[in-house]
């Protein structure tokens, strides 16, 4: 897995769970003050530029709620 973030876009928590939930995973800083999130590279993985995004194998999530709730799934996890 690999959580795409930044400062300010409500990521930490996403972060929290991974950690919590035991998952093995890289992280991704977007620079959004420097535009990055407008960058090609990045609006191949989320068109709408925006964070945090998790990419799962196949499976690309853009919404924090979304995120947590497919990871306590995917994890059993009773955090949610």
């Amino acid at each position: 897995m690999k959580l795409y973030y930044s400062s300010g876009a409500c990521s930490f928590a996403i972060h929290a769970v991974l950690n919590e939930c035991g998952a093995d995973f890289t992280t991704q800083k977007i620079d959004t003050m420097g535009g990055e999130q407008k960058q090609p590279e990045f609006l191949k993985i989320n068109s709408r530029g925006q964070i945090p995004v998790l990419v799962d194998g196949d499976k690309t999530l853009r919404e924090g709620a979304a995120i947590m709730i497919y990871l306590t799934e995917k994890f059993n996890s009773p955090l949610l």
